[in-house]
């Protein structure tokens, strides 16, 4: 039935990359300790600094997960299963 796979289509896509998880650190920070560990450091880092997609678009738009909630809740699909319209761009001010 491609009627019934198109309606729960979006619903799949948000449940595939709901789990993936987003750096949600200072991005100068990672940068810092990268250099100065050798590079060493940056995978431990990246997975302590970071959360799953689901809970960054649940907690919403906080000073520390801006750039990452951006990055969740951009694409079209997202905004359509939660039935709101953001208006988000990467052009923001």
């Amino acid at each position: 039935m491609p009627e019934a796979e198109d309606r729960v289509r979006a619903y799949r896509m948000w449940a595939t990359n709901a789990a993936k998880r987003v750096f949600v650190g200072s991005d100068r920070m990672r940068s810092f300790l990268a250099v100065i560990t050798g590079f060493l450091s940056l995978p431990m880092h990246n997975f302590l600094r970071s959360k799953p997609a689901w809970r960054v678009f649940n907690e919403g738009q906080n000073k520390e997960l801006t750039d990452a909630f951006y990055i969740v809740a951009a694409p079209a699909y997202v905004q359509r299963i939660h039935n709101v319209n953001l208006g988000l761009s990467f052009q923001r001010e």
